[in-house]
């Protein structure tokens, strides 16, 4: 069912938890069904950006606040500024006729008004004031810098958000925190950091005297056991190899599949590869070491990696080009193939897979394969230790050439 008009999203019935349906025949324009039975508008980018409740905010005013983003987004302002500023405008056009500067200082603009009216900054107002002081020159742009704004929108209680921040004792904070890591440890593990920082924060600006997070042994809970990402098992690789060249999809989304399992790279550096970042005569690609927090697709370590690809997969590539600058370049022509469309497509495969799980299947066919551990530890860019460390920066030539021998291993592996 299309989900066009406020009637059909008003009837809407979500079959599972969290599912989202494009709506409201707007490029960009998403619902999904939260825990509690809501439902709740999203404008998808670079990543699903939380606009507000059905039906407090209205589809009308859902489709306006999405066309601005669209537009924003082209004059090349960062997604989670543009949400920010419109939740800190006074209306959806302050937003759509303001200057790339106005609309950063938007959200600081509503905090600096919220305070003057109470006299005392909420929670609420602390936490955007501590991460507009740190987010941009510490967190990369994407998921990283995202993480904390999603933490706070979706898991710390509203009632918390509008208490003034020196009013908040920690029985304000134990019982729902408790809650959360019975039922999500790690996101609980991950707030319960953020909170206290964000109270660090306010304590170092005198908003508030003490820090009332209670402490990490406070919480008598046994860690579950981690739930490993959703990993193929190596000796299924081949048949995936050979199974992509049997489905209707794209080129593009046929290689980015292929040098995800190639490289072992997270997914985020596959899907935003560069053209300018190969080497066809050396048969390499290097991603740049990172130099800002915010050009995409950049290793974890911020280290510059190189990999060596086997001349017949790099042909391959070179065939599919379709994009000056993008690999793989997504079909609504603004920016690369997302996350979600790669993983809609492994999981027609195997809906238990995530992509990041093709490192773990690197991992332990590697050592199947009797792959030295620093090698594959390298391949991956994980940190090495001891003499291991040392090979990395005193012969980063030598560890390449053995990493490249790994490649042309597995290649032959998939390939059956």
């Amino acid at each position: 069912m299309a989900l066009i008009t406020d009637l059909a999203i008003r009837n809407w019935k979500p079959t599972k938890p969290r599912e989202t349906k494009p709506c409201g025949g707007r490029d960009g324009l998403y619902i999904r069904a939260n825990s509690a039975g809501g439902k709740v508008f999203y404008w998808r980018k670079t990543s699903f950006y939380r606009l507000g409740d059905y039906p407090e905010l209205t589809l009308t005013k859902a489709r306006a606040m999405v066309a601005v983003c669209n537009d924003r987004a082209q004059a090349g302002i960062a997604p989670e500024i543009i949400v920010a500023a419109l939740r800190g405008a006074a209306s959806v056009s302050d937003v759509a006729e303001a200057s790339p500067e106005t609309i950063e200082a938007l959200p600081k603009s509503r905090l600096r008004a919220k305070r003057i009216e109470s006299g005392k900054p909420t929670f609420d107002q602390a936490f955007f004031e501590f991460y507009e002081a740190y987010a941009k020159s510490n967190l990369q742009a994407g998921p990283s810098r995202n993480q904390p704004l999603s933490l706070h929108r979706d898991h710390v209680p509203q009632a918390l958000k509008l208490m003034a921040i020196d009013e908040i004792k920690r029985s304000d904070i134990f019982p729902w925190m408790l809650k959360l890591l019975k039922e999500k440890h790690e996101t609980a593990r991950r707030l319960r950091n953020q909170l206290e920082r964000v109270f660090e924060f306010a304590i170092n600006n005198g908003y508030c005297d003490a820090n009332p997070v209670p402490n990490r042994r406070a919480f008598e809970i046994k860690k579950p056991k981690a739930n490993a990402h959703g990993t193929l098992d190596y000796t299924r690789l081949p048949d995936l190899w050979a199974w992509v060249d049997t489905r209707d999809f794209l080129p593009q989304t046929r290689a980015a599949i292929r040098l995800l399992m190639l490289s072992a790279h997270r997914v985020t550096v596959v899907l935003a590869a560069r053209w300018e970042h190969f080497d066809f005569d050396a048969g390499t690609w290097t991603v740049p070491a990172k130099t800002d927090n915010e050009t995409p697709g950049l290793m974890k370590s911020g280290r510059a990696h190189t990999i060596t690809l086997p001349r017949p997969f790099l042909d391959e590539l070179r065939a599919m080009k379709v994009d000056e600058h993008l690999l793989f370049p997504s079909t609504s022509g603004r920016g690369h193939l997302t996350e979600n469309a790669l993983l809609k497509a492994l999981k027609t495969y195997d809906e238990s897979i995530t992509a990041h799980g093709f490192r773990n299947s690197f991992k332990t066919w590697a050592r199947s394969a009797g792959v030295a551990d620093w090698i594959a530890d390298a391949y991956v860019d994980h940190s090495l230790k001891g003499l291991d460390a040392s090979y990395r920066r005193e012969d980063p030539a030598r560890v390449i050439a053995e990493c490249a021998l790994v490649t042309e291993r597995l290649y032959k592996y998939v390939r059956g």
